[in-house]
């Protein structure tokens, strides 16, 4: 919705500060930036907007940059994933819809702050599925996620993931493929081997397994 105020005169030199009450009958999970214009009635020409956000410095959309390329960043977070009810067909069937490039199993090398987002370095331990990126094995790969959602992906220092994306995610650079982490990026902890002889992890780590060996050995049916 609008809220639209009629004033007599704006100042252009002294702060002027205008107070309304907002309720709030439902949570939302993604705020957009919202923004205030302030216009003569009589000359629509004369006008100026600026954006503004209730947990934000600037109303500015979220990016992820590159040098001078950069693409929009503004989306839920991905969450590492951690479903109970998951099983091998499932995974399977996701992994291998016609928009998922790849599939990795990885390892955590390294995290960075960089522009103000977070640079996960990820050592590509198994190639799954084959995608875009023609040696992903050369070395470690980018993983790049925006800082809100650092704390959602709760990714750890020397753990292993299986890991998937869209190929709308993979960032070419000059020297290499980086990858985004979206909200459609799949991520779950993959336990290392010591754990996976533990009653806990032995059923996951078997569907891991299947999983690795389906995909490599005979690819996605579609």
């Amino acid at each position: 919705g609008n809220v639209v105020i009629y004033l007599d005169k704006v100042s252009h030199s002294e702060d002027e500060c205008l107070q309304f009450n907002l309720h709030k009958y439902f949570e939302v999970g993604f705020i957009q930036p919202g923004s205030v214009k302030v216009y003569s009635y009589y000359n629509l020409d004369e006008q100026c907007t600026k954006f503004y956000h209730p947990d934000k410095e600037t109303g500015l959309l979220n990016k992820i940059c590159y040098g001078n390329i950069c693409r929009c960043a503004e989306e839920t977070c991905s969450l590492l994933n951690q479903q109970k009810q998951v099983d091998l067909q499932l995974r399977i069937g996701l992994a291998c819809k016609p928009n998922v490039d790849y599939v990795y199993k990885t390892k955590l090398l390294q995290i960075t702050e960089r522009d103000g987002n977070v640079v996960y370095f990820m050592e590509v331990l198994n190639i799954i599925k084959a995608g875009t990126d023609q040696n992903p094995q050369a070395k470690p790969r980018q993983y790049i996620s925006q800082m809100k959602c650092k704390e959602a992906l709760n990714l750890k220092l020397n753990n292993n993931y299986l890991i998937w994306g869209l190929s709308s995610d993979l960032w070419p650079m000059k020297d290499e493929m980086s990858y985004i982490i979206t909200k459609d990026t799949w991520i779950e902890r993959w336990p290392n081997d010591d754990e996976c002889q533990d009653e806990e992890f032995q059923a996951l780590c078997n569907d891991f397994a299947q999983l690795s060996n389906t995909l490599t050995m005979f690819g996605c049916d579609t």
